[in-house]
This record gives C-alpha cells, structure tokens and sequence, in this order.
C-alpha cells in the first residue's frame, strides 16, 4: 500500500498489537480441541456440565492435571501469551487472560474453583482488572457462535460423538487425537516467545496449523449445530475481531457500544475476468502457466491486505476473485492504485481486476452476496495505465508516419503488440511472462496436443473438458430452511398447551351433569369428547385415557377433575418441552413468539438455522472438499497411460540442426524397427523424445525402436533420427484446469465419460444427498479432437457457466411420486418420480419414470430429523400435518420429511443442468445457451437436460447394447429424424402429426429390430413397462438422438460394452 496513505501508515504504526490481536482471537477457543470438552458436552453429563472444567481453563488444567510433556507445553504457552500485551484505544490488554479467560460473560476471575470432572481438582484464577480486548473477542465470538447454536438442543453421548457438512452428512469424531492436537498449537503459541521469529511468520504458522488442527473437532457438540467445525469459528472470529480493531484505530469516534456489527464493517472484493484469461491459451501447458499466474496475483494481493497493510482477512476466494472483511472507515481510494499495480508488474496489466466495495448490508453474508455478483463483470475503468499500454502507445506513435506498419496486436491476449516477423505472433508478455511459469507434473501431466485414442485411421480423438459447477447461492435458502433442533415437530403441541394454560377446558356441561344440575348426559360426554380431543393434541395422551375411562363413573370423574389442575399440567409440560428443544435460556420470550406469531414465523426465529459467517464458510469448504473427493475417485478410476522416452541424435550429419523441430508440440513420426514401422506422435525436447499416442506402446515394447522418421504436414522437410530407448514415464489421463467451491474444470478421455458421469451422480448422492433439489450442481462437457484450439474449449466451457448462472432462479420442477421404497432396511429412501406434467400422458407411466435417492439417517443410524426434506406441492400432500411451512426470502417453503413422503405427492426440485457439446468446428461453441434448438426437435425439445437426465442415457446405453449392432440403431435415427423435420413446423412442433408420427416410430422400431431384439428387451405389451414405449417417446423428446450422437459417435465406445453402462 502507498507509504502516503495516512489510514495505512496508522495501522502499521499498530502493526505488533494487531497481529497479537489476531493470533489471541484465532486461538481464544483452544479449550474446544479437547476431549474435556466433548464429553463434558455429552448427552451423558447434560445435568452436571457445571461440575466440568470449563474449556477457557484448558491450559491451567493441562498444566496440573497432564501428562509432563503436555503440562510443560501448556504452561510455556500459557507465558509465552501472559508475555505479550496489546494496547487498543490507550489501553493495555493481557493477551491470554482478555482472549482465553474473558471472552465469555462468565470470566475466569479471581477465585479458587473445585471441578469434579474429568478428575477432581481446584484451579486457581488471578484477581485481574479486565481492559478492553477481550470486549472484541466476545462481541465477535458471540455474533458468530450465537448464529451458529441458534436454540439446540440436543446432546450427543460420549461413545458416539459426529460432526456433520453443511449438507447434512455426519461423520464420526475422533476425540482420543485432540490432546495431540492442542500439544502442537501449543508449540506453535511457545514461538511468540521468540525474539528472533517474526510476528507475521508465527501468525501464518498458527493459521496452518489451526486450519488443519481446528478442522476436525467442533465449536459446538449439539445437534444439528455441529455443522460448523472450530476452524470455521476461530477464524471467523479472529477475521470480525481485527476488521473491528481497525475500525477503533481509523475512526476515533468509534464505539462498541453505539455501533450494530454490521455497521462497523465492509467487504472489499478484487475480481477479474477468469475464462477471458485462460481462452488466451494455445496449449495446455499455457493453462497452467495462467492459472499459477491468478495464484500468484491472488499470493500478492492476500499477502499486501492481511500483513502489509493490515487492513483485513480474506473471507472467500475462487477462480474469478479474492474478498476481505476490513473496517467500514477504510478511505477506498487509498487501496485501489496499490491493487492494479499488483496486476501491472504481475502481467503487466494483461487482465484488468475489477473493485468492489460492499454497500451498507444486513449481514456479512448479504455484503458479500452482492459483491461476488458485481465482480462477475468485466471492469469498466483502470484507475492507473498499464505499462504495457503506455509502452504501446509509444510503439503505435513511432511507426504510425512510416510506410512499414510493422507493429501488429498479439493473437494470444489482443491487447499488447509485437514486431511483424515474430513467428508465433505473440508479444513478449504472452511469450515470456506465461511460459516461464508453466509447470506439468507426473500426477496430472497431460502432453500439450493429447490424444489417448487411435481411430485406427491416423487420426487421434478424444478429449473431453468437464464443467461441474454448484449454485452456491442457493445455500443461502437452503440453510434457512433447515434446523437446529425438533422443535418444529412439538411446536403445534405446545401451542395447544398454551391454549389449555390459558383458557382450561371446557369442563361446564360435565360439571352441570356431574352436580346433577339438569345437563343431559350426552352433552356432557360431547364435551369429554371434546376435551379428550383436546388433551391428545397436546400430547396429554394419558389424562385423555383417564378421562375416557372414568366417563360412566361420576365419582370417578369429580375424583379426577379434582386432583387435576389441566391448566398446570399445561403449563408445566409446555415449559418442559420448549425447554427440551431450545434450552433453558429466555423462556418467557420463547413463549410469547410461539403465542403471537405465525408458526413458520415463530419456527423461524426459535429453531431455524442461520448462515452465520462460521456456517458460509463452512458451505464453501464442503463443496470443495466435495470436488476435492470427485478428483481423488477419477484419478483412480480413470486409469495411466505409459509413455516411452528416447535418447536421440540426428542420423546424419546434414540433419544436425534442430531449429526447425518445434519443443513441446506433437509432431507426427514413424517408428521404424529392423522390419516394421508405426506411425504415431511424440513431443520433443532438448534431450529425450517422449510418445503421446498409446497405441504405438504395444509395438515399441514388442519391437526394438532404432529410428524416427518425421513425416508431420507441418514441417517442411522429413527428418530421421538414431534413437535409443531411455525409459517408460506413467502419467494419469486427467488434468486438473481448476478447482474451488463453486467450480470444478477438468481434463479427461472423453471415452470416459460414462465412468465420469456416474461416478459424480453417485458422489452426489451420498455427499449432498439430503440437499436433493435444492442445491443443484451443474455438468457441462465439451467434446473436441486433437486439433480443437483451446480456446474453444474453454469459450466453451464459460458458456455453459453461464447458461448455468442465468437460469431462471424460480426454475423448479414438480414431480408425482409414483413409487416409494421406505428405506426400512437400509439408510435412504428411494423414490420413483415422473414429470406432473407427463402423469396422464400414456398407461405405462414407468416410461418417464426415474429414481432419485436421499439418505435419512445421522452417523448414529437414527432419523435424522434436521435435513431430508423435500419441497411439496402441500394440496397434493394426504397428510397435511406433517407439512412444514417455512418463510424463505419472502416466499413459504413447504417441506415434507422424506419418511413421510407417498405415493402421489408432488415433489418440487429446483433442478441442475447437464448439457454437452461436440465441436467438430469452433464456431459450434455458440450453440451453447440456455434454450438452444435440438438438432431435430428444434424449439420442441430444446436443450439442457437436468442432471438428473443422465439416467435416462444410461437406460438408452443399456438399450443400444442389449441390441449389440449399431446399424438398426442408426437406421431409426436416420428414419425418424427425417419424418420429424418433414412433418414439423419450423420450431419443430409436430402439432396433428404427432400421433401418426408416433405409429411411425413404433412402426419403424417393429421393422428394424428382429426378434432376437426383442427377446432381449422388454417389448411385449405383457409387461407393465415396455422398452418399445420408452424409445418411442425418447425419440420424440429428442433425447434418442442425443444419446446415440454420445455414445457413437463423439464416444465411438464398442456397443457391447453399453451392456453394463450403469455399473
């Protein structure tokens, strides 16, 4: 940042204070690494916790009560903190007690205090004066905590403790490791005590350290509040408290007291045009080099943000931008020049970021919200020239009177130039800048002109770039329509205790019957009726019972009625249960909410989750862990290729010169043995010749290799070379472009894609299964040959990014649920869904029919009572008291739990895109938008499909290889396609033709398939779903031509091997 900044220059003038500041919030809850903590927690000892040290007394206890290597830890890190003060508005602040003693109300203060559990003991605490510190930590650590608990309630035990995603999968928590753990944070707090290590290298050592450490416990044991591990917690904590001290040093009338949060603080979001970027690349190879380009930009501008200028912490980053939390008073010209320097000495200025400051917002997470959608477009303005544009000018200006206009614009970036006579026409940013920081590594290697597929005509096929990418910003209603505990299931029953507590019952005519004062008997048993009715849905089952039982006895009713006050029975078991689901704390405010407001309203504010800071970055963590797990499972599944490498030296004396053999390209050779040759690719370096194409490995191992010949069109003359086999390199077929939260883009054989697509669906399923519906995740391939530019994929690939991005937000999709396996014997339900709008179409409905499966269960094997919930269409519901209303952005969600789904139900699914693309030319890519024509179909079956479309291929698959011949199938494509165009409109409508042209199908599906065809499938009308019913209407939705265009031609896979698509 400029030295001139005077907002700067003050806080590296409290540079010390601030970094200690950050490193006592990021730790001030180390008592929660602890298995102390855990069980003090549990299910087990809910009614004795306060006989449990407290977790802000871990290090006193770890010094008496630990073994000596952790006791000796504990007790240097404890000084090593005690050593260190921090001044904040003149006032000085003990590290470790402001920030681990006093961040909760209830301080540790000057007292002796005996503690039955774990083991009995009596800690002593230090009188102390509390200073102004520890007022940051808490304000921030209860702003985040108290979103992230809400009302839980509910306790797991000791034995069986899990931590759940944010997507409601749980996973068993070790505690036996925690004490290890805290032993090495604990190392790494001693380092303050170091005069010779710097304060910004312990800083980044804890927060590596933490990272990992903090990462597999939890802030809070309670369910469903344990989605939300302690990393996510101290760092958020740690990242509001520095943004707030900078706030009190930059303006001096600020106050803790007289400021909301919220208002204290700002977003600042650097973004820049990501696929612009990468689409300059000619190669692979390029591609990383770029990609490493944004990471060192992003390395610059975190580093200059964090612990240069001190003025904040990175919140969020991905592909397209970088986002910090920094204090509201932040003068925004002070930033923005030192930010577009970093990108003009970076890439001299070859892409533009684009500055962000976040408006007044409600919440952290709204600021944010706005900010990543306004970076996503291009920057309008620079507030600073690029050098390479100033260098331009001068260039333009110098040659523009001369005759020879030699100075041309460079085809890699379009915006810098280079002189006429550069032979790859680029300028020297593209051509330096970008290459010297190409990296391929054995894990990901793929050579820069792949091809793992001969045709066996010389022409090398297959290479597939894969889009997945999630809608983050649904999470922001997802979460919201989650829980934090079971309250929503009691909530009408405690109403109903409130109306008893209130009102009685009507007891009137039973007395009147009772005291023989004229009432008939049978208005007297209406009102028991009525009263039982009452009882019952109050869950006061066993007073109904009594009162049924006793109705033909009048002295067993006086008795009764007389030692039965309802309306303290009311109230004592309403107070028990709103106790039960949301604690103890704030009952009489509890009560009046479910009182006076409207049941979604009041589930809302009582036991709804909220996306706290902590619980978004735990999403955004999640959903990369997510596609973290989906690389690991392709990497493995997807197989190496083996590529051979030679020694070489020019045959001949006349051939020793090399300039004209490009390095790093695939050339096209013959491998010449004593007696046979084969012709394939290989690339060239200074040393050594590797091959790329796979099928010249069999005659290279079988053969002894003595020359290569090169015969590529490209080169102008053949040259021939003495060669020597060298050694065998394994690289696997898959290549990672890049990965974060919301994105993952990748490299593979595109004759994987069927492995690649089940193997995400299944992923998917058992990650973010009970999210189903309302977190899409997108899937978009671009099939290429060899030749394809890359810039095409990845133009390709911004495209369907984009068609995923603007696709309607309110875009769901209802389905009747026409089948329902309960799930009694496993840990999903599996349900059988149709389009509502295709329910009535044919008889044999099972030809729409595709499954989708959801998980119900916690770690324990229990309901999980928190997360699987499906969207409703409530009319359709038979049982309308299981129905959860939930306000969700000014609309009402109702949700059913999917154990009390059935059949004809309507469920809504707000549904993910899959889509692909074959670019036998470049100018294909543009067909890639939301509602492009279908080849055949035109408007009528216009693309993407949903994700969960995919299935229906896989049925095709099975299909075609069942059929084991490709021509019969070809010939119904050929036949069909050609009828449908000649008897549709221009948007492909087949309006009154469309029951002849079905004949026409079945007919042409009876006369191409023999009898041993039909044998193999299911084709007689005997059968409650026919294969013939659903070729016929996946020709006419179009997606019969899809899949064969997939499956033979751009895949060219073996038709048998369709047989077993699905496994």
């Amino acid at each position: 940042m400029s030295e001139k900044s005077p907002q700067i220059k003050k806080l590296k003038q409290k540079k010390e204070d601030i970094l200690l500041s950050e490193i006592g919030a990021l730790i001030h809850d180390i008592g929660k690494l602890s298995e102390v903590f855990v069980e003090s927690h549990s299910k087990e000892e809910k009614d004795s916790e306060n006989s449990w040290v407290p977790h802000t007394a871990i290090f006193d206890f770890d010094i008496k009560n630990g073994e000596d290597d952790i006791s000796k830890l504990a007790k240097d890190a404890k000084n090593a903190l005690k050593n260190k003060t921090v001044e904040i508005n003149n006032k000085e602040n003990n590290l470790f007690i402001e920030c681990v003693y006093g961040h909760h109300e209830k301080k540790l203060d000057g007292e002796e205090k005996s503690y039955e559990k774990p083991t009995p003991c009596t800690l002593t605490f230090p009188n102390k004066d509390y200073s102004n510190l520890h007022e940051y930590v808490g304000r921030a650590d209860n702003f985040d905590s108290r979103m992230d608990k809400g009302n839980t309630n509910e306790c797991q035990t000791k034995s069986s403790t899990f931590m759940a995603s944010a997507f409601g999968k749980e996973e068993s928590l070790d505690i036996k490791k925690l004490k290890k753990f805290r032993k090495t944070i604990y190392e790494e707090i001693i380092k303050l005590s170091s005069n010779s290590m710097d304060l910004s290298e312990v800083r980044s050592n804890l927060l590596d350290e933490t990272r990992n450490k903090f990462s597999q416990t939890l802030g809070e044991t309670k369910r469903a509040a344990n989605d939300v591990s302690l990393w996510e917690h101290s760092y958020m904590t740690m990242t509001i408290v520095k943004a707030l001290i900078n706030e009190t040093i930059l303006n001096e009338n600020h106050s803790l007291e007289k400021n909301s949060l919220v208002e204290d603080l700002k977003i600042l979001s650097i973004g820049w045009n990501y696929f612009n970027f990468l689409s300059m690349s000619e190669k692979i190879s390029d591609i990383t080099g770029r990609e490493i380009i944004i990471d060192k930009i992003k390395e610059k501008i975190i580093k200059k943000i964090e612990t240069e200028s001190l003025l904040g912490n990175k919140i969020y980053e991905d592909e397209r931008g970088v986002h910090f939390l920094i204090p509201a008073s932040l003068d925004e010209d002070e930033i923005k020049k030192d930010l577009f320097e970093i990108f003009n000495e970076t890439i001299e200025g070859v892409i533009l970021p684009k500055i962000v400051f976040s408006e007044n917002g409600s919440s952290i997470n709204q600021m944010l919200h706005e900010n990543i959608n306004n970076i996503k477009n291009e920057p309008k303005t620079v507030c600073e020239l690029p050098s390479w544009y100033i260098d331009n000018l001068n260039l333009i200006n110098k040659y523009k009177d001369k005759d020879d206009q030699n100075i041309l614009v460079c085809n890699n970036c379009g915006k810098s130039l280079y002189k006429e006579g550069n032979n790859l026409e680029i300028c020297s940013i593209c051509g330096e800048k970008i290459r010297e920081v190409k990296i391929d590594s054995k894990e990901t290697k793929i050579t820069d002109e792949i091809a793992w597929k001969d045709d066996g005509k010389g022409d090398y096929e297959g290479i597939g770039l894969f889009l997945l990418n999630f809608e983050l910003e649904k999470s922001r209603e997802y979460i919201k329509s989650l829980f934090l505990n079971k309250l929503f299931s009691q909530i009408d029953q405690i109403n109903q205790l409130y109306k008893i507590e209130d009102e009685g019952l009507n007891l009137g005519a039973i007395k009147g019957w009772l005291n023989d004062k004229g009432v008939p008997r049978n208005k007297a048993k209406e009102e028991i009726s009525e009263a039982q009715d009452r009882l019952e849905k109050a869950g006061l089952e066993k007073y109904s019972k009594r009162l049924s039982k006793k109705r033909d006895n009048k002295n067993e009713m006086k008795k009764f009625l007389k030692e039965n006050d309802f309306k303290k029975l009311a109230k004592k078991q309403a107070k028990s249960l709103l106790e039960e689901n949301t604690g103890s704390k704030g009952l009489s405010k509890k009560k009046e909410i479910i009182k006076n407001k409207s049941k979604s309203k009041a589930l809302k504010e009582l036991s709804s989750k909220r996306l706290s800071p902590s619980r978004q970055m735990r999403i955004w963590k999640n959903a990369d862990s997510f596609f973290k797990k989906i690389k690991n499972v392709l990497q493995n599944d997807i197989g190496t290729l083996n590529r051979h490498k030679f020694n070489y030296k020019p045959y001949s004396e006349e051939e020793s010169d090399q300039e004209n053999i490009p390095f790093n390209q695939a050339i096209e050779v013959r491998f010449i043995s004593k007696n046979q040759s084969e012709k394939g690719e290989v690339l060239f370096s200074e040393d050594s010749i590797s091959t790329i194409t796979p099928h010249v490995n069999e005659f290279i191992e079988n053969n002894e290799v003595r020359k290569i010949k090169v015969i590529d069109d490209n080169l102008k003359n053949e040259r021939e070379f003495s060669v020597e086999k060298r050694g065998t390199e394994i690289f696997k077929q898959f290549r990672i472009i890049s990965r974060s939260p919301n994105q993952f883009l990748f490299l593979a054989p595109a004759e994987k894609t069927i492995k690649i697509m089940n193997s995400i669906k299944e992923k998917y399923e058992e990650e973010l299964g009970k999210a189903y519906g309302k977190i899409p995740l997108n899937v978009g391939i671009v099939f290429g040959k060899r030749k394809t530019p890359m810039f095409s994929l990845i133009d390709s690939a911004r495209r369907f990014r984009n068609v995923h991005e603007n696709k309607n937000q309110n875009e769901v999709k209802s389905y009747e649920v026409v089948e329902v396996d309960g799930g009694e014997n496993g840990d999903r339900v599996e349900l059988g869904i149709i389009p509502e709008s295709k329910k009535d179409v044919f008889d044999e409905r099972e030809v729409f029919e595709r499954s989708i499966q959801i998980p119900f269960t916690l770690g324990n094997g229990e309901v999980d009572s928190y997360h699987p919930y499906l969207r409703v269409k409530p009319e359709t519901v038979e049982n309308e008291e299981n129905v959860l209303k939930v306000e969700v952005g000014g609309e009402t969600f109702s949700q059913l739990h999917v154990m009390d789904i059935n059949e004809g139900d309507v469920v809504k699914l707000d549904e993910a895109n899959f889509d692909f693309e074959f670019l036998d030319s470049n100018i294909k890519r543009f067909n890639i938008n939301k509602d492009r024509d279908h080849e055949v179909g035109k408007k009528q079956n216009s693309g993407p499909y949903s994700f969960e479309e995919w299935q229906k291929f896989v049925e095709l698959g099975e299909i075609f290889g069942a059929i084991g011949r490709w021509k019969p199938l070809r010939d119904i494509g050929s036949l069909a396609a050609e009828k449908r165009i000649e008897w549709s409109d221009k948007e492909g409508d087949l309006g009154s033709n469309r029951d002849n042209y079905r004949k026409l199908v079945g007919s042409i599906l009876e006369n191409k398939f023999s009898k041993s065809d039909k044998k193999e499938l299911k084709w007689d009308r005997k059968n409650n779903f026919t294969h013939r019913e659903f070729l016929i209407q996946s020709i006419l939705d179009g997606t019969f031509f899809d899949a064969l265009k997939l499956f033979n031609s751009i895949l060219d896979i073996k038709i048998e091997e369709l047989k077993n698509i699905s496994r």
